[in-house]
């Protein structure tokens, strides 16, 4: 693979100028800031590309709702459309490593997954469900799967960082030391 011929990314370049253009402004957010309400504030999507994304427009709370669709189409469109798609997980990745954290926790806590999935990132690599499954006592599923080499690597390191953050835990009942152990993982794995 040739990562530096330019030539490749000119499709996808052009698509991403696209979508800046219609991206949230340092003016759109003072306007929501600004608006007098919660409603007021909301209704500034309608203005943006945003509004497709809206549904009912009286749920002023599905703020966050309706920019990650935004986000979600986005990575759609890189992954359909980038020369290199191995590439772009080092954008998702990190929501990944966020989104093990409240895994972990609840693991802990023995709450239900689906408690938390309200926490959960959706534009990580892996879906909710994927990631359920590194905390099953399975690990044939992994083997089962076609990887390449670097998805095998991630995958496993996936499956060490939660049973090191669970070991800490056990050791130090400290919920803090999850944090620092998965977040020392994922750079570990980028570099």
């Amino acid at each position: 693979m040739n990562f530096y011929d330019n030539t490749k990314y000119t499709f996808i370049v052009a698509i991403i100028r696209s979508y800046e253009s219609k991206m949230l402004t340092h003016g759109d957010v003072e306007r929501m800031v600004g608006a007098k309400d919660a409603k007021e504030a909301y209704r500034v999507f309608n203005d943006l590309d945003y509004a497709r994304f809206l549904g009912d427009a009286n749920q002023v709370e599905e703020f966050q709702t309706v920019i990650n669709e935004g986000l979600i189409e986005i990575k759609n469109i890189l992954i359909k459309d980038a020369p290199y798609k191995e590439l772009l997980d080092i954008l998702w990745l990190k929501y990944d490593f966020s989104n093990l954290k409240s895994f972990v926790k609840a693991k802990i806590q023995e709450k239900d997954f689906d408690e938390v999935k309200n926490m959960f990132v959706p534009y990580a690599k892996y879906s909710f469900e994927e990631l359920k499954q590194f905390f099953s006592e399975e690990t044939s599923w992994l083997e089962e799967k076609n990887l390449s080499k670097n998805e095998k690597y991630l995958e496993e390191t996936i499956k060490k960082t939660i049973n090191s953050a669970l070991s800490i835990y056990a050791e130090t009942e400290d919920p803090i030391l999850i944090d620092s152990c998965i977040d020392k993982a994922f750079y570990k794995y980028l570099q």
